[in-house]
């Protein structure tokens, strides 16, 4: 008897070209030696900027996924971002996710993210109810982190510098597959859909 397709867990990101990522690596590096515990932090290599979160799915359904990020891409073309800060969700007292922000043509980084809601609501995915806030998680707070280390995270984070770095080109954007382990999440890129009028 056949075991049943078990469902993956995917979302629609943005790829982070390695020049930003080696500058998030010294931010975390920096970071991580003024909080030396309480935090898990990402590996840089995984870090990404996420349009649209699907979480599990059962297999079947991806290559609808895919023809509504393809759909959606098609409509939106490259426009540029860069990093921008860093800072904790949702406040200082109480940090969760340490993040990155990101700066630049937001306008048409949303423009993309509402191309992708929309295509993927005419497939049945229900659109988020959140704003869309931009960023790249860096970090998490770990559960059993004391009060007074958690307390301590907030003012750290936000009073840190972001090197100077250059902004980038956004001309696609990638279904990932998320895979979680005791070490954190490792990813897989399933496929990439370019934006407008970029040659894939």
């Amino acid at each position: 008897m056949s075991q049943p397709n078990q469902a993956i867990r995917v979302f629609i990101a943005a790829p982070i070209p390695l020049p930003a990522k080696l500058v998030l690596t010294q931010v975390i590096e920096n970071l991580g030696g003024k909080i030396p515990s309480g935090v898990r932090w990402v590996n840089p290599d995984g870090i990404h900027l996420t349009i649209k979160f699907l979480g599990d799915v059962p297999p079947e359904e991806i290559a609808g996924i895919t023809e509504a990020m393809f759909l959606a891409a098609a409509k939106i073309s490259p426009f540029d971002v860069g990093l921008s800060g860093v800072g904790v969700f949702p406040n200082k007292r109480e940090p969760r996710v340490l993040w990155a922000g990101v700066d630049g043509d937001l306008a048409t980084l949303t423009q993309l993210q509402e191309s992708t809601e929309q295509e993927l609501a005419a497939a049945g995915y229900p659109k988020d109810r959140r704003r869309f806030n931009p960023h790249l998680t860096l970090g998490r707070v770990r559960a059993q982190s004391s009060e007074h280390t958690r307390r301590s995270i907030g003012p750290m984070v936000t009073s840190h510098q972001m090197p100077a770095s250059d902004s980038w080109t956004v001309e696609s954007v990638e279904l990932i597959q998320s895979h979680l382990g005791p070490e954190g999440a490792t990813y897989t890129t399933l496929t990439s859909a370019s934006l407008k009028g970029v040659q894939s």
